[in-house]
């Protein structure tokens, strides 16, 4: 068998129009995984998959380099500061009728060239948790958790977004662009 380089590397993360760094990320995991049907026949029982999916989410970790950087994660939910405050807040568990906003999340590896290798969620609702530990040894991280949503084109891609030419996922017009 030909020796082959394994994947890994360094990771950056787009949510909508913002990207957080390699630096900023821990672990990211995806798990999607398609939901089953069952019959109880003459025969015996029978599994097979239904075509619609039990999970589709993605966890991953955050490393704070301030409280402000939240706004990443929450920007529905974070009021920006006025006059010559620097830092805005969020409210946890406010009485607002708003919901989170479903937004493209582009996973790339820092060291390809193109999107061949990336993992995109066509539509993905962060769920509102903050679940810091404050420790002595330890940076300021959070784990954050994506619901994936169904949309005309399915949950997630696998791979290039332009199967013509090489492209990468622009972060700033949140397409896939040709690679010149």
């Amino acid at each position: 068998m030909d020796s082959q380089t394994l994947m890994a590397g360094k990771y950056e993360m787009a949510i909508g129009a913002t990207l957080i760094p390699a630096q900023l990320l821990g672990d990211i995991t995806i798990n999607y995984e398609e939901g089953q049907l069952e019959a109880n026949t003459q025969s015996g029982t029978r599994r097979m998959p239904n075509g619609k999916a039990d999970t589709a989410e993605v966890t991953f970790t955050l490393y704070l380099p301030n409280m402000d950087y939240l706004k990443v994660l929450f920007a529905d939910a974070y009021n920006e500061p006025s006059g010559s405050q620097k830092s805005g807040n969020l409210i946890f568990g406010g009485s607002s009728c708003t919901t989170a906003k479903g937004l493209p999340i582009n996973i790339h590896s820092v060291c390809d060239n193109t999107d061949d290798n990336d993992i995109h969620i066509f539509d993905g609702i962060i769920r509102m948790t903050f679940n810091p530990t404050l420790s002595t040894s330890d940076a300021i991280s959070v784990e954050a958790g994506v619901d994936m949503q169904p949309t005309e084109n399915g949950y997630f891609r696998l791979g290039t977004g332009d199967l013509t030419q090489p492209s990468y996922y622009d972060v700033a017009s949140q397409t896939t662009k040709p690679r010149s």
